[in-house]
């Protein structure tokens, strides 16, 4: 897991050039055409935005936080998650793989497996410009409430493992 402010990611686009992508969209989107009217990231309209077809996109969100309890645990095999909250206050739950209980198979379809709460894991505060990045060693669970449940506004950076520098 990597968990920076924004104006500090490009000192890690050396993990290749899919982060250099999605980074670059990250601190201007405007210069998409498909978001020539955007002028922040809170902007950016709720939908599923490809960059590089299904090989990196942009999920934009306005899910509900919950109680760390109730929060499940998930990773991926294929893809690099790269989160970022753009409204409203949110943490997420960190633990590595070894020792979480799995809620079933893996969805390959969808590339997720789920693992039970774990509410004692690493808190990482997502919210004021900063991203989270999680690879596939990574038990993560997003969306928990730091105080009540509310709404928010975010987004998840679908990063193929393919496009970039690393070995898996």
């Amino acid at each position: 897991m990597i968990c920076c402010h924004l104006d500090d990611a490009g000192f890690y686009e050396a993990l290749g050039p899919g982060l250099v992508q999605a980074v670059s969209f990250l601190r201007r989107p405007w210069e998409d055409e498909r978001f020539s009217s955007v002028r922040a990231l809170a902007d950016l309209p709720v939908g599923k935005w490809p960059l590089d077809g299904e090989r990196l996109f942009v999920s934009v969100e306005e899910p509900l936080t919950r109680p760390a309890d109730l929060t499940p645990l998930e990773s991926h095999r294929r893809f690099v998650d790269l989160q970022m909250t753009l409204l409203g206050e949110e943490r997420m739950i960190w633990r590595p793989l070894g020792g979480l209980t799995s809620r079933g198979e893996w969805d390959l379809a969808r590339d997720i497996r789920f693992y039970e709460p774990c509410p004692e894991g690493s808190i990482v505060d997502a919210s004021d410009g900063r991203m989270v990045l999680f690879f596939p060693h990574d038990g993560h669970g997003p969306l928990v409430a730091p105080k009540t449940p509310a709404k928010i506004k975010k987004l998840v950076v679908k990063i193929s493992w393919a496009l970039l520098n690393l070995k898996g």
